[in-house]
C-alpha cells in the first residue's frame, strides 16, 4: 500500500509518502515487512535564498530469510519428509552421554569402535545432523530475524549573493539500526541439554557528510563563452558501533 501528498507554489514544493509492505512468502514461518516514510520538497525563502529537503526512513522487519532454505528448495527437499524422527530417533543419533559420539549421527556405514576410520575414539565418518533434517528443524523451531532502521536526511541551502555567484551548503547523514535475534529451540532435554541457544546483536553505523561550496557562473560574448568555477571544503565523520 502506497499513500502520497504534494502541494506547491510560491513558497516552493513539498511532498509526502507512505509505502506498507508486507510479504508472506511460500515458505512456512518466513515474512518480511517493510515502512517507509519519505518527505522532500523545497522552499524559497526569498528571491536569493533556497533550501532543498530530503528525508526517507526506512524500516525492514525480516523472518527465517529464505537464503536459510536455498540449498534445501534447490535440491528438492521435501518439506513434508519426517525430519522428527531423523531428527530425535536413537537410531540416527548416538544419545548416550558417555559415548564420545554423543550428539552426532550416524551415518550409513557405522561400524564398530575397532574400526581404523576411527581417529582419537571418534568416527571420521559422523555428521553432526542430516542437513536436510536440520533445514526443516529450523524451519518449523527456530527463529532468525533481523530488523533494519535505516534513515537518510539532508538538507542544502543556496544563497544567491549576486546574479552569477552563489554559496551552496549542505548536510547529510545516513544512520543504520540493525537488530538481529536468534532463537533455536534445544535439540533434546534428556538425558542433558543438547543445542539451542538466544543470540541477540546490535549494529548502529552512521555517516555525517558536511559540504560548502562557492560558485562562479557566467556567460561572456553574448553567451558564446561560460565560465563556471567552484571551490569549496568538505568534510565527512563516521561512527561503526556492535555490541
Amino acid at each position: 500500500a502506497n499513500v502520497a501528498v504534494s502541494n506547491g507554489g510560491d513558497y516552493g514544493n513539498t511532498r509526502f509518502s507512505y509505502t506498507n509492505y508486507d510479504y508472506q512468502g511460500i515458505v512456512p514461518d518466513f515474512y518480511q515487512k517493510k515502512n517507509s516514510v519519505s518527505f522532500a520538497g523545497k522552499l524559497n525563502i526569498s528571491p536569493k535564498v533556497t533550501i532543498d529537503f530530503s528525508n526517507n526512513f526506512y524500516n525492514i522487519k525480516t523472518q527465517n530469510r529464505i537464503t536459510e532454505w536455498a540449498v534445501g528448495m534447490v535440491n528438492g527437499l521435501n518439506r513434508d519428509a519426517p525430519y522428527e524422527e531423523m531428527m530425535a530417533n536413537g537410531k540416527y543419533m548416538v544419545t548416550d552421554p558417555d559415548n564420545p559420539n554423543f550428539g552426532y549421527y550416524y551415518t550409513d556405514d557405522y561400524r564398530d569402535f575397532d574400526d581404523p576410520d576411527y581417529v582419537d575414539g571418534i568416527l571420521q565418518q559422523y555428521y553432526p545432523q542430516s542437513p536436510m533434517a536440520l533445514q526443516l528443524y529450523q524451519r518449523d523451531n527456530n527463529r532468525y530475524t533481523d530488523e533494519k532502521s535505516h534513515l537518510i536526511s539532508s538538507i542544502r541551502p543556496t544563497a544567491y549573493l549576486t546574479d552569477w555567484l552563489y554559496l551552496v551548503g549542505q548536510i547529510s547523514i545516513d544512520l543504520t539500526n540493525t537488530d538481529i535475534e536468534n532463537k533455536e529451540k534445544p535439540l533434546a532435554v534428556d538425558p542433558v541439554i543438547l543445542g539451542g541457544e538466544y543470540r541477540v546483536q546490535k549494529e548502529k553505523a552512521l555517516n555525517q557528510e558536511y559540504r560548502a561550496f562557492l560558485n562562479f557562473d557566467k556567460s561572456a560574448m553574448e553567451d558564446r563563452l561560460k565560465i563556471f568555477v567552484m571551490g569549496g571544503v568538505t568534510y565527512n565523520r563516521q561512527f561503526r558501533d556492535k555490541l
